[in-house]
């Protein structure tokens, strides 16, 4: 594993000094979210109302977060959180036991020992290749935001956290990616948690994966990267840590695996009492009741929010009477809490109680997520007071689109500005009529003129014969309808005229917009690696700012 692991990083460290002889420039715009939330497509990204609202800073919300989103709320983060007692000697331990296999393990880890070292982190499955782009997204929020608070803060420490989904067991999930329009996909499930899936198979996803990419030098270095990820570890959970940290492990991001026995005993209480005592369960319901008043929620609380990991098998923990039953076996309450008191490392918390084993073991400030995440979170904030646990800040991730100069240049001919992104593909085309055109694709001055004679006959007739004012308006009717028929063939004939830039205005929606979603929730990194190379990484580092809101363009050769 030690002569493998260093080979492996030999590769990377190749492809960083290839990429050092090229600058990337991107030029940036930021798209805010007002403008988003008033587009057509701006729902693909912002689709519940809950986090419509709470980016919008909607008062009737407060009651459901304890900071504001920014930087002025981290001193009092930094003085409630500090009032917790963490056991960081366990968790600095475990982080190091994770890490003994990589070979240059970040130094930060013995900081989480200091009292003024404080974490920032985000959650994520363990997807095939990282999944889709927003997961590179939120790494880099989290590393961001860490940063800015140690020039805000520069007498403490903050570290990014990657706390690593390797109990869930939806493989469906995390099997695939979609690299330039082809769908990969890793054929092989193994039941139970996905962190500990063999991936001795994954041989023949990671050689499609290298046709897919191509065969000039940044794609064979990338695919080099990935293979080394893969084949040189046992399970996809290692393989997953020493992908991220390669790709994030110099900006100073760790990557924590909570399936650790010795972090599973120090959320043991809580787990007893969900068990017992449903107390999550009954928080979360009543939290549910208000919000549901005026939201579609996302999560629902069971009795028993927790899974339990055997015979590599992760099978739901039910309420059974004065018993549980675990899959069809029934199990009395003694016997369950011996085992949660013996082996904790066999109880999975689901995704209600992963939130709270999260800020129960780590010295976190805030937490980092997707739109849906943060909406799911607001549900929580009573489970967190009746533990006295901290709420932590619901950070955003950024999300962003990286526009190729192909792509930007033909937006420019187009007249498709950045912050039109957002517009549905038949407005874009009308848009781009209108200019084309000089207007002259509506008719709205002669449906003006029409209504205006036909008002005036209507005065005429009512004086002479008020028996035909009826007729008048029915004539106006079929007057106007045929003019509506007109102003659509009109259009479609301007449409043959164009047929060439319409399709060239599709193109570009389905480019950003691949099915009928956003290209960060559908397309891998890996393509933009290999046209960009791994100084991309550098490059989304500095282009994004984590509490800026909206949406960053990103156009090559700006």
């Amino acid at each position: 594993m030690g002569l493998a692991n260093t080979c492996a990083r030999c590769t990377f460290t190749n492809i960083h000094r290839s990429l050092n002889q090229a600058i990337i420039m991107f030029k940036a715009s930021q798209i805010s979210t007002e403008n988003i939330l008033d587009r057509s497509d701006g729902k693909r990204l912002f689709s519940n109302q809950l986090i419509r609202d709470y980016v919008l800073e909607n008062s009737s919300l407060k009651e459901f977060y304890k900071y504001d989103p920014n930087l002025a709320s981290f001193e009092q983060i930094i003085a409630d959180k500090s009032k917790e007692s963490i056991n960081r000697s366990v968790l600095v331990n475990v982080l190091e036991e994770q890490y003994a296999n990589i070979e240059d393990a970040p130094p930060n880890i013995s900081l989480l020992n200091d009292a003024n070292t404080h974490t920032i982190t985000t959650g994520h499955q363990i997807c095939l290749f990282t999944g889709p782009l927003y997961f590179i997204y939120k790494i880099i929020t989290t590393i961001n935001l860490a940063e800015q608070l140690k020039s805000n803060y520069p007498d403490k420490n903050f570290v990014p956290i990657y706390w690593m989904a390797s109990e869930d067991h939806d493989f469906d999930e995390i099997n695939h990616a979609h690299i330039f329009s082809k769908k990969l996909v890793w054929d092989d499930f193994q039941d139970g948690p996905v962190g500990s899936y063999d991936t001795k198979s994954m041989q023949s996803v990671l050689v499609a994966m290298s046709d897919v990419l191509g065969e000039d030098a940044n794609s064979v270095e990338i695919a080099e990267l990935f293979k080394a990820s893969y084949t040189n570890h046992d399970n996809l959970a290692d393989a997953t840590r020493y992908l991220v940290h390669q790709l994030f492990g110099k900006y100073g991001l760790v990557v924590l695996d909570p399936s650790s026995n010795k972090l599973k005993e120090c959320f043991a209480d809580i787990m007893e009492d969900d068990l017992v005592n449903h107390g999550t369960y009954e928080k979360v319901t009543s939290t549910n009741t208000e919000l549901q008043k005026r939201y579609k929620l996302l999560v629902n609380p069971r009795q028993v929010n927790l899974f339990y990991i055997s015979d590599g098998k992760r099978q739901r923990i039910d309420r059974d009477g004065e018993g549980f039953k675990i899959g069809e076996k029934s199990v009395s309450k003694e016997e369950i809490l011996n085992d949660l008191a013996s082996h904790p490392e066999r109880f999975s918390p689901n995704v209600i109680l992963r939130t709270l084993y999260q800020e129960k073991v780590l010295p976190n400030l805030a937490y980092v997520g997707g739109p849906g995440e943060i909406a799911y979170w607001l549900q929580f904030k009573g489970a967190f007071d009746n533990y006295n646990i901290n709420f932590p800040m619901l950070v955003l991730r950024n999300s962003a689109f990286i526009i190729t100069k192909n792509i930007s240049e033909k937006m420019k001919k187009l007249n498709i500005a950045t912050e039109h992104l957002f517009k549905s593909t038949d407005e874009l085309v009308e848009q781009f009529i209108a200019s084309a055109e000089e207007g002259e694709n509506s008719l709205a001055s002669e449906f003006i003129e029409l209504e205006k004679l036909y008002d005036k006959l209507k005065v005429a007739v009512e004086v002479m014969d008020k028996s035909l004012v009826d007729s008048v308006g029915a004539e106006k009717q079929k007057a106007l309808a045929g003019l509506q028929n007109i102003e659509k063939k009109l259009l479609k004939a301007q449409k043959r005229k164009h047929e060439a830039s319409i399709s060239q205005i599709e193109n570009i929606k389905n480019k950003l917009f691949p099915g009928n979603s956003l290209q960060e929730r559908h397309d891998n990194i890996s393509q933009y690696l290999a046209v960009f190379g791994v100084k991309l990484i550098g490059e989304l580092m500095d282009q994004l700012d984590p509490l800026a809101g909206g949406v960053t363009v990103l156009e090559e050769g700006g």
